[in-house]
């Protein structure tokens, strides 16, 4: 029987934010995590876990987005989502502090 002890996390109003389980370090973000963040903090996760240097975010950030790379900081909170999201890098494991403060 597997020992693994999982964390889910909601917002005050319900909202599913994320799930961790501890042993496994799969952790991963939702789109509602990343809306309850501020674009600083979004940011920040970014550049802590090196997401924007992955190759399928730089194609995604200029070939979908139609966006300049080297201007992230300008992005808008949405765009950033999206870069999350939608772009296929893979944040599972990622985890950032507040959530292994938890």
């Amino acid at each position: 029987m597997s020992n693994i002890a999982c964390q889910t996390k909601y917002a005050d109003d319900g909202t599913y934010l994320y799930q961790w389980e501890k042993d496994s370090e799969r952790w991963y973000p939702t789109e509602e995590y990343f809306k309850k963040k501020t674009k600083s903090e979004i940011l920040q996760y970014g550049e802590v876990h090196n997401i924007f240097n992955d190759d399928k975010v730089t194609s995604y950030i200029e070939d979908t987005l139609n966006l300049v790379v080297g201007q992230i900081a300008n992005f808008k909170k949405s765009e950033l989502i999206r870069i999350f999201l939608e772009s296929g890098v893979e944040l599972t494991g990622k985890v950032p502090e507040e959530v292994l403060a938890d």
